[in-house]
C-alpha cells in the first residue's frame, strides 16, 4: 500500500472513532443524528478516496466513486427527513 492510501485509511478509521464519540456524548436526538451522518459522509468518502487513489481510472475505482454516491445521497435525504421529524415532534409535544 502506497502512504496516501494508509492514510486516507486512518483518517477514515479517526472520523469513525471520532462520530463513534460523538454517539455516546451526546445525548440531544439531534445531535446523535448529526454524528451518525458525519459517519457516513466522512469515512465513505475517504475509504473510496484510497480505493481510487489506489487503483485511479479503472472499472473498480469507478465503481466505487459511483457506489459512494449512491449511498452518500440517500443517506443525506434520510438524515435530513429524520431530523425534520425529530423537530416536528419536538414542537407538537413542546419539548426544549
Amino acid at each position: 500500500m502506497t502512504l496516501a492510501v494508509e492514510a486516507l485509511l486512518a483518517i477514515a478509521v479517526l472520523s469513525a472513532w471520532l462520530a463513534a464519540a460523538g454517539l455516546v456524548v451526546n445525548k440531544d436526538p439531534l445531535a446523535r443524528l448529526h454524528s451518525a451522518s458525519y459517519l457516513t459522509a466522512t469515512a465513505g468518502f475517504f475509504v473510496a478516496s484510497a480505493i481510487f487513489v489506489s487503483d485511479p481510472l479503472s472499472q473498480y475505482g469507478l465503481k466505487t466513486g459511483l457506489t459512494f454516491l449512491v449511498l452518500f445521497v440517500p443517506g443525506a435525504v434520510t438524515t435530513h427527513a429524520l431530523g425534520r421529524a425529530v423537530h416536528s415532534r419536538r414542537e407538537s409535544m413542546d419539548v426544549p
